[in-house]
């Protein structure tokens, strides 16, 4: 995935690293972590690490100046909401404040559409996932794909 973000921390080193995760293919389940630096070196974990692992990914909808999609677009059934709404909430006249608001919408849509997002922190004997705007449904697959990975 191109806007997933791993960083890895440890008790043994001093910093966090950005790093990427590989399958090894002849090793079974097992998985290498190498650091996004010019060497790509892998980590050796000593007996009393216990690595963990902060994971950032936001889909975004960017366009062009021609309004084409610059990447993919998610499935608008995965998004909880499609766009920032411009609207106070009143049926009276509009206030200059929010006349403008609506023009720059008109004239910008796309700065008004909403992406979707998680972070995810996982340890040992440790899981958290945030997620942002994201449909229920689809927030209860991965939750449950998750429990699943678990045991």
């Amino acid at each position: 995935l191109a806007n997933l973000f791993i960083i890895r921390n440890s008790r043994s080193r001093a910093e966090p690293h950005l790093v990427s995760l590989v399958k090894e293919q002849e090793r079974g389940a097992s998985v290498r972590v190498t650091k996004l630096d010019e060497k790509h070196s892998s980590f050796r974990d000593t007996p009393i690490d216990c690595p963990e692992y902060l994971c950032f990914y936001s889909f975004n909808c960017l366009r062009d100046k021609s309004g084409k999609s610059s990447s993919p677009t998610p499935q608008l059934s995965t998004l909880l909401f499609r766009e920032v709404l411009v609207d106070d909430g009143t049926d009276r006249r509009a206030s200059p404040f929010m006349e403008e608001l609506c023009a720059i919408k008109r004239m910008n849509p796309s700065a008004f559409s909403r992406s979707q997002a998680f972070v995810l922190l996982v340890r040992r004997n440790y899981r958290s996932l945030i997620t942002y705007n994201w449909n229920p449904q689809q927030l209860k697959t991965v939750t449950s794909r998750l429990k699943e990975s678990d045991s």
